[in-house]
């Protein structure tokens, strides 16, 4: 079952960031252990609720056992210990819905 790992991510020093490599770096490991973006920056609307939102992604892996390898791995440590030193990061997992549950909940019996 595919999970998603959403981050809020509040950086510090957007050129710094850019320029560290993580942008690129980051995605290949994401890549590497089977993982896609979703959502990747843009303007979040609040439409409901008052959090501080900021730099929104999403990532769905395969897995929690995708998620958990590349969140874990040496490929990604660095670029880790780089997003957060360079920013303020709030990060979520959690399970999708399989196909079957998706259809029970748009037609219910």
């Amino acid at each position: 079952m595919s999970v998603f790992c959403i981050a809020n991510i509040k950086i510090q020093d957007l050129e710094q960031y850019k320029s560290s490599g993580y942008l690129e770096n980051a995605a290949k490991t994401i890549t590497q252990h089977g993982g896609r973006y979703r959502v990747r920056g843009g303007n979040p609307i609040m439409v409901e609720g008052n959090p501080d939102l900021h730099r929104m992604v999403i990532i769905e892996f395969p897995s929690m056992e995708h998620f958990e390898n590349w969140y874990g791995s040496e490929d990604y440590a660095p670029w880790k210990k780089i997003r957060q030193e360079l920013s303020e990061s709030e990060l979520y997992v959690v399970e999708g819905l399989s196909d079957a549950e998706s259809e029970e909940i748009a037609n219910p019996v």
